[in-house]
């Protein structure tokens, strides 16, 4: 099914001559829309909520989402059926997090084309003042300050608050992390105070100097080699093993792991993926210590593809312990 993604722009003119199929397009986009507002959504709340699916962070959410054919421009509408949830309330403050990095890395990236290249950690450290402190003197440069303070304006007729940074449970710290993450800052690593100390309103100087900004590293997006007959076995196997088949599902994943790692290598996240279940099963077998086993595996591959402090690990590390015990 071919989408046309054109059909909703106005600066975008089509030939007279193919208004009924314009009109069938659209009709297929609106159709597709409302696909994902009534149903995909509500699923993947549904899934959360049953704790099927339990994303830890931006990233993770994003995955979920792409993986379901929901775009990350409907994270409003999940937020929407969130608010109804209570005891979704850490997946609410993951959405508001991601929108408002998100929103940030636009701004930043056209502030950033009309920073002279010799005073880029000036302009940086003053971006991340600005987003993240309440400092009240700060020197404005040009263009930068207008287009942060447009992060915090309300749409007429909807009730948001003031500022995204003050929502419920979200933490700047955590915000401070994705965003750089995101757009390739590396910072010196040490204690920033975002919150202004003493119960204070305003921090008196900049939490963030020049000294902090160590370099800016490329982001670059990129399409991993898909191996085709590993995921087939993969599916497979957790199909069989839904089923109730487990030593035929431990045969299916031990093979899609063999073909895993011909082709990725041994460090993957879907090798790991493949040793986490494989220790899965054979703690429910009764095989504690090949569980052991390819629970450790699991645990350092995170650990060198994710990093010691991604929330992959940590849940890594969890289920050794529990294995452990």
């Amino acid at each position: 099914m071919l989408f046309n993604p054109d059909i909703c722009q106005k600066f975008v003119k089509f030939c007279e001559s193919e208004t009924e199929a314009l009109k069938a397009d659209q009709a297929l986009v609106c159709g597709a829309c409302d696909f994902l507002v009534t149903k995909q959504i509500p699923n993947l709340v549904k899934d959360c909520l049953s704790l099927c699916v339990t994303p830890q962070d931006g990233r993770a959410l994003v995955e979920i989402l792409h993986q379901r054919g929901i775009n990350v421009r409907y994270l409003n509408r999940v937020i929407e059926c969130l608010n109804q949830k209570p005891s979704l309330l850490y997946l609410k403050r993951i959405a508001v997090i991601e929108i408002l990095i998100r929103s940030a890395k636009h701004v930043f990236k056209q502030y950033l084309q009309e920073v002279d290249p010799m005073l880029l950690s000036v302009g940086v450290a003053h971006f991340l003042n600005c987003l993240l402190t309440n400092c009240s003197n700060l020197n404005p440069l040009t263009g930068v300050d207008e287009q942060v303070l447009k992060l915090n304006k309300n749409k007429k007729g909807k009730k948001k608050p003031k500022n995204l940074r003050e929502s419920p449970g979200v933490q700047r710290l955590q915000i401070l992390r994705s965003f750089c993450s995101m757009v390739g800052i590396q910072l010196l690593l040490r204690d920033y105070q975002l919150t202004p100390p003493n119960g204070a309103k305003h921090h008196t100087k900049p939490v963030f100097q020049t000294e902090d900004i160590i370099s800016l590293y490329p982001v670059v997006k990129h399409l991993h080699p898909h191996a085709t007959d590993a995921y087939h076995y993969f599916t497979t196997g957790q199909a069989r093993i839904s089923a109730g088949h487990l030593q035929e599902g431990f045969e299916l994943i031990n093979e899609s792991l063999s073909l895993l790692t011909g082709v990725y290598g041994p460090l993957h996240p879907d090798i790991g993926a493949c040793n986490r279940l494989l220790a899965r099963l054979s703690y429910v077998m009764g095989e504690h210590q090949a569980a052991l086993l390819f629970q450790h595996r699991a645990t350092m591959i995170s650990e060198r593809v994710h990093g010691v402090d991604n929330p992959n690990t940590t849940t890594e590390y969890v289920s050794y312990w529990h294995d452990l015990m």
